[in-house]
């Protein structure tokens, strides 16, 4: 799965009502049933996600220790308790699926393919859990990279000017443009745990650039009825959602038969 993440800040309206939704149908559930939330404990209503995260951690626990994965788990939970709750929100849902423009697309396309094979690996913080980097290494082809064919300011401050255009229609307001990752690779098996971005970060858009899956990559989100939406990403989708409140995550992917190490 090969995303490129990019985040708007301060955003200010509501949903926009030409933009289409689209949910998965799939048990109702909310938090703490697919993977840990508002709390460590776990709801069965899903099967063994408890016995996952157990084992998820005990990964954690032999690449870093145990006190720092402790410890950001902590914090994970408790940022995810205290800050959608002291937010304001600025549309319906808190989400949104569309298909990217075309002309930015095809400028993302371009970069990717002929740059896909120099990515380089992320590096994280010891005890990060928010993603299973002791078993899956994310690469990242950055587009400001000016190293790489086609990359730079020039290239960034297209996708920055393409994408701002679709967010100010989805919500119809004033933001400014904060952060451009670049293009992440999950290979099979990665996992994003269920987090809130940090603030200045209001609302972000993902756009699943290429994909090589068996099955469908789901984004996981839990919008603004408090009830987890699983939203199939192919080539091409771009994801609308507030991030500072809207819980999202990728743990769909993980699972006893996928794990190895």
């Amino acid at each position: 799965m090969f995303i490129l993440p990019f985040f708007i800040t301060r955003v200010i309206s509501w949903l926009s009502n030409h933009v289409k939704v689209t949910l998965i149908p799939r048990k109702s559930y909310g938090v703490d049933v697919s993977w840990p939330i508002h709390h460590l404990n776990i709801s069965s209503k899903l099967g063994n996600r408890g016995d996952i995260y157990k084992r998820y951690m005990h990964g954690c626990y032999e690449f870093y220790n145990f006190e720092d994965c402790n410890q950001t788990e902590s914090d994970r939970i408790a940022m995810n308790l205290r800050q959608p709750q002291s937010m304001v929100n600025y549309t319906k849902n808190g989400y949104q699926k569309i298909r990217t423009p075309e002309k930015l697309f095809r400028v993302i396309e371009e970069f990717w393919q002929v740059n896909k094979d120099y990515g380089i690996e992320e590096e994280w913080f010891s005890g990060n859990t928010y993603v299973n980097n002791w078993d899956n290494r994310s690469l990242m082809v950055s587009v400001e990279n000016s190293n790489l064919v086609g990359g730079g300011d020039e290239l960034r401050n297209k996708i920055w000017s393409g994408a701002e255009e679709v967010i100010r229609k989805w919500t119809d307001g004033n933001l400014e443009t904060s952060s451009l990752y670049g293009i992440r690779v999950y290979k099979e098996g990665a996992i994003l745990a269920t987090h809130v971005d940090r603030l200045p970060l209001v609302s972000s858009a993902i756009i699943n650039v290429d994909q090589d899956v068996d099955e469908p990559w789901v984004l996981e989100v839990i919008g603004h009825d408090k009830k987890a939406h699983n939203v199939t990403m192919r080539p091409g989708d771009m994801v609308l959602y507030e991030s500072h409140s809207v819980l999202h995550d990728n743990i769909n992917s993980y699972n006893q038969e996928d794990h190895s190490r």
